[in-house]
Order: structure tokens, then sequence, then C-alpha cells
């Protein structure tokens, strides 16, 4: 816990220009410096080893897979044909899914880069939200799905509509899941021209309208429609219910919290973020699908997508916001993502203790696979007294 805690007062140290030293602010130093602590945070972030879940799937079959194998995956074949190559001239699975991580991250830092007005306030927000799953977690196809996904965004604000839609295909061989994302392409310069006050009462509504039951609900009624999807994931779906979420929580309220704050100052976004229009329409997009990652585990894939975009938009604001009862919101939502990321740290199986390949790489003492994957399960028992998956 110390580690990411220690992590994002780090960030938020780096990010101040008001706590000077030599005459210089610490923003100075994190500027100077930048390389050099996103190298650092790149290597926590990416060189964990017995943490995370998917992983020990994924290493088995690492080990396993070979290009003779190749035409039993019709689904997301690039991924595996990947791996079929990859294993033959990189034959230790972590060393290939931290080099993977690697270029993710750098590709997400590299979006920050150019348009956050203040990078270390942005993974401040991020990594909470989005980072620990993404890397720590690590839903790997999914995570490298995604990177095309960040190339592609350079597209989007060009109007490059061939070249960002072949980056989407190319991702989703990897994860069928960003297909969503190509509509969107034409309505990122969508004026929306609904009054604030009516588009807040929207989101209202839309936030706690239904839950996770609600919504097993409604797939379950329709079931006889759309029978494939129940063919091919029931009983993914069916693993999903027993982490619903309901209608009314702190993190659903803090989402109409922003939502708010976004919408009353899109004027103010457009105007000042360089491609502000698309960068406020999909801020409102990641809002609404961010209602799906609230209740439903699986949904944090639908917003992840829309997260960067999210995560400017959000350090504009804060920064906007440094004068009378407005300087409070940004320390009230800081004092949250804290909390949030402890809670969320505490809850799971996967975060700690967290332990890093890297190092023990250094040693040349690696545990067994078997030690390996019960190592966090069994640390949260002894936290928890309980199975994690007999909550």
């Amino acid at each position: 816990m110390f580690y990411y805690i220690s992590l994002l007062f780090l960030l938020l140290l780096f990010s101040s220009n008001r706590l000077v030293i030599n005459s210089n602010s610490l923003y100075y130093y994190g500027k100077k410096y930048e390389k050099i602590i996103f190298l650092f945070i790149a290597l926590f972030l990416c060189g964990g080893y017995m943490t995370g879940s998917d992983w020990r799937s994924y290493e088995l079959f690492y080990y396993e897979v070979d290009f003779g194998k190749y035409s039993y995956y019709s689904v997301e074949p690039l991924f595996y044909l990947l791996i079929s190559v990859i294993n033959k001239l990189i034959t230790d699975y972590f060393v290939f899914v931290i080099i993977a991580k690697l270029i993710i991250f750098f590709l997400i830092y590299k979006f920050f880069k150019k348009f956050s007005p203040n990078i270390f306030i942005s993974y401040f927000f991020y990594i909470p939200w989005f980072g620990l799953y993404l890397f720590i977690d690590n839903p790997l196809r999914f995570m490298m799905a995604l990177g095309f996904v960040t190339i592609s965004y350079k597209y989007i604000l060009e109007s490059k509509f061939w070249v960002f839609f072949l980056l989407v295909v190319i991702g989703a061989l990897f994860h069928y899941t960003v297909l969503f994302f190509i509509p969107f392409y034409f309505i990122r310069k969508m004026k929306i021209r609904v009054p604030r006050i009516i588009l807040i009462i929207i989101f209202t509504i839309w936030t706690f309208s239904f839950s996770a039951q609600d919504l097993f609900s409604l797939l379950g009624s329709q079931k006889n429609y759309i029978q494939f999807v129940f063919d091919e994931y029931g009983g993914y779906i069916n693993m999903l219910k027993g982490f619903e979420g309901g209608t009314f929580s702190i993190g659903l309220i803090l989402n109409l919290f922003l939502f708010i704050i976004v919408v009353w100052n899109k004027e103010k976004i457009e105007k000042k973020i360089k491609n502000g229009q698309i960068f406020y329409t999909f801020t409102i997009i990641y809002f609404f699908l961010s209602k799906f990652a609230l209740i439903l585990t699986a949904g944090v894939r639908l917003s992840h997508v829309f997260a960067p975009f999210f995560i400017v938009v959000l350090t504009f604001i804060i920064l906007e916001y440094k004068k009378g009862i407005k300087k409070f919101i940004p320390f009230i939502l800081m004092l949250f993502i804290l909390l949030y990321t402890y809670k969320k740290i505490d809850n799971h199986y996967v975060y700690i203790p967290y332990t890093n390949y890297i190092i023990y790489s250094m040693t040349g003492n690696h545990p067994s696979y078997s030690y390996r994957s019960q190592y966090n399960l069994k640390k949260y028992e002894e936290r928890k007294h309980h199975s994690y998956y007999n909550q």
C-alpha cells in the first residue's frame, strides 16, 4: 500500500508551483527531471510480478502456444500470432509482458505530454482510475489493443479516418471490444446544443436509473434475440453477476459532480484546449460510458478508450480553480483519489503485496509458478480472514 500512495504523493509534489526549493518550484524540478521520474513510474507499474490476475493463464499459454496451432484461433488472431512468434525470441514471459507494458505506458505518456497542461496532475488521476487496472492487474490483450487505439487519437484529431480505422481494426485483432470506438469518429466534433441544465438532468437520470442486476435482467429477457452472445460469453456474464454494483454509490455521486463541473466549463474547454471541441465531446461520452465501469467489472474497458481525453479536461479544470471557494474543489477531489486508491488496493488481492520482477531478476531467485500464483491470494486471505472468492 505504501508504494502506491507514495507514488501519488510524489506526483502531487512535482505538480506544485507553490512549493519552492532554492527559488525554484517543485514543478520546475519535475519538468527538468520528467523523463527520469516517468521512467521510474513506468518500471514500478509495468514491473509487477506476483501482482495482477490474468497473468496466471497468460504465462502458461505463452509457453505452450506455437505457430502450428495458429489456425485454431479465429477470434483476435493477431495476439496469438504475435505470441507464437515472440515466444521463440523472448523465452521469459515476464520479459515480454514488461516490454509490452512499457510500450503502452509511453504511448499514453506521449499523449499526455502533448495535451496535458500539467502531466503530473494528469497521472495523479490516471494511475488510480485507470493505470492500476491496466498495468498492475493487466488485461494483456485489451492493453495491447488500447495501444493501437492510443496511436489512433492523433488521426482522430487530424481527421484522417482511414488511418484511424486501420489502427483500431488492428487493435481489434488483439481485443475485439475496441471496435465499438469506430463510430465515435463521426461524432467527434458534434456540437452538444442541449441546454446545460437539461444535459445534467439527463445524465442524473442515467446515473441512478439502473443497476448491474437490471442490466442482466434486460439481457436475460432478450436472450432469444441475442443467443450468440450467451453462447459465446454466457459463462463470463454469469461470473460477473458476483461483482455487480447498485444504483447508488460514492463513485456515481462523484461522477455526477465532475460531469456538472465539465458541463459548466464547456466554453473554456473548447476555447483553451487544442481540439477542445473533440476533448469536450469525448469527455461527455466518457461520463455516460463510465456508468458501466462503476456497476460492472468488465465495463471499465468501455470508459478506458476515452479516459485520456477525460483526464486532460479534468487537469485543465483543476488548474482553473485557483481562487475563491473553487480552490477547495481540487483539494477535495485529490483527497478522494487518495482514499479511493486505498480502498481499491485493499479490497482486491491483485495489488498487494507488491512484488517487482526486475528486483527478483537481480537476485536470480525466481519462485515457482505454483508459489507465485497463490502468493497474493494467500496474503489477501491473511489480511481479510476470508477467501477473495467467498466475499
